[in-house]
């Protein structure tokens, strides 16, 4: 994709390469920030429901299920 820029880059051309770098990881950390969905507020009904679910899993850790095996089986799913 090319794309046609309507400023002057001269002076962040003749940038120290240091200065090039923190600009360049600026812009892309505003990129991914675009590209993030908006955070949706939680409804009270959501906070209370995840609430009550920390509550449990805190008062019995075993109830949990490890993250590798909730990915593991989102990717089968996926694949189907």
């Amino acid at each position: 994709m090319s794309a046609t820029i309507d400023i002057d880059i001269a002076p962040i051309l003749a940038l120290p390469v240091e200065q090039k770098f923190a600009l360049s990881e600026a812009i892309w950390a505003s990129i991914e920030g675009d590209l993030q969905p908006p955070a949706e507020e939680l409804t009270d009904e959501l906070r209370a429901t995840l609430d009550r679910r920390l509550a449990e899993l805190r008062a019995d850790p075993s109830i949990g299920i490890p993250w590798e095996e909730v990915r593991a089986a989102a990717v089968a799913r996926r694949k189907k």
